[in-house]
C-alpha cells in the first residue's frame, strides 16, 4: 500500500534469527514501524531483523510483561500491535487490519486476533489448529501489559469494546520436539519460582494427579485427539509441564525447609 497505517508493531526476541523473518515481512509493507526489543541473541536476530526493515533496542531479559511494557514505551504510535517473533500475519488478516485502520477507530476498541498452532512439518494451520483469542492491537492510552514475569497479558481499562478480527496469526511455535523440552524447562522453572514467592504449596494428591489429569484435558479438551500422533505427543508433553511446575515447587519447599 502507498501510505503505512499510524501503527507500531513490536516484537521482544532472543535467539529467533530463524523464524523473526516471516514476522517481520508479515507487517513491515504497511505499518509505520516495527520494533524488536532483542534480550541478548548470539545468533543473527539482530542484524536479520535490521536488514528487513526493523528499529533493534536491545535490553536486558527482566521477564516477559516487563519486557512487552519496555517494548510499548519505544513505540511512536499510540496504536500497537504485538507479535511473538514465532508468529507471522495471515494475507488475510493483513488486508482486514488495514480496511479496520482505513480511518482510525475509536481508542476505546481493543481488538482480539485468532492465533493458530502451525507444527514444524507444517506451512500453514492444519485441520481444527489449536486456537486461541487474544488481544494483540490496542491503544496505548485504553492499556498496557501486566508486569508478571511469566504471563503476558494486556490490562485494559473498564469500558473497553472488544472485537474479534477473521484473519489468523501463524504461530510456529515448536521448531522441534527436543526445542519444546527446552522451552519447558525455562517455563517450568519460573513458575515454580513463582509459586514460592506467593505462599503456594503443594499436595501429595496434587503430584499424584496432576499429570494424568491434564494429560486427559490436553487431548481431549484441548482437541489434541484430532491431530494424529503429534497431537498425541503435545497431550503428553501438557502433562508434563503441568507436572514438572508442581514438582519443581515441592523441590524448592524441601530446599527451603532444610
Amino acid at each position: 500500500m502507498s501510505q503505512k497505517l499510524p501503527l507500531s508493531v513490536f516484537i521482544i526476541a532472543q535467539d529467533e534469527e530463524d523464524r523473526i523473518p516471516a514476522c517481520i515481512k508479515s507487517v513491515v509493507d504497511w505499518v509505520s514501524e516495527v520494533i524488536v526489543v532483542d534480550s541478548g541473541s548470539q545468533d543473527q536476530t539482530v542484524s536479520v531483523s535490521k536488514s528487513l526493515g526493523a528499529r533493534v533496542i536491545e535490553k536486558d531479559w527482566p521477564g516477559y510483561g516487563p519486557q512487552k511494557r519496555f517494548a510499548e514505551e519505544q513505540c511512536r504510535n499510540k496504536w500497537v500491535l504485538n507479535l511473538d517473533a514465532d508468529e507471522s500475519i495471515s494475507p488475510e488478516l493483513a488486508l482486514e487490519i488495514q480496511k479496520v485502520f482505513h480511518t482510525l477507530p475509536p481508542k476505546n476498541k481493543a481488538f482480539k486476533l485468532k492465533i493458530k498452532d502451525v507444527y514444524p512439518h507444517q506451512k500453514k494451520p492444519g485441520f481444527w489448529p489449536y486456537t486461541y483469542q487474544v488481544v494483540r492491537l490496542y491503544h496505548l492510552d485504553q492499556g498496557r501489559y501486566s508486569k508478571s514475569p511469566i504471563h503476558d497479558r494486556i490490562l485494559l481499562k473498564n469500558g473497553t469494546e472488544y472485537i474479534t478480527l477473521k484473519g489468523d496469526v501463524y504461530h510456529k511455535s515448536i521448531r522441534s520436539l527436543s526445542h519444546l523440552i527446552e522451552k519447558a524447562n525455562v517455563y517450568t522453572n519460573l513458575q515454580a519460582t513463582v509459586f514460592i514467592n506467593q505462599g503456594k504449596k503443594v499436595s501429595l494428591f496434587r503430584l499424584a494427579f496432576e499429570f494424568p489429569l491434564s494429560f486427559l484435558i490436553g487431548y481431549f479438551t484441548r482437541g489434541n485427539i484430532l491431530r494424529g500422533r503429534y497431537g498425541l505427543i503435545l497431550a503428553y508433553h501438557y502433562a508434563y509441564i503441568r507436572f514438572m511446575r508442581l514438582a519443581k515447587l515441592w523441590e524448592k519447599q524441601v530446599i527451603i525447609n532444610e
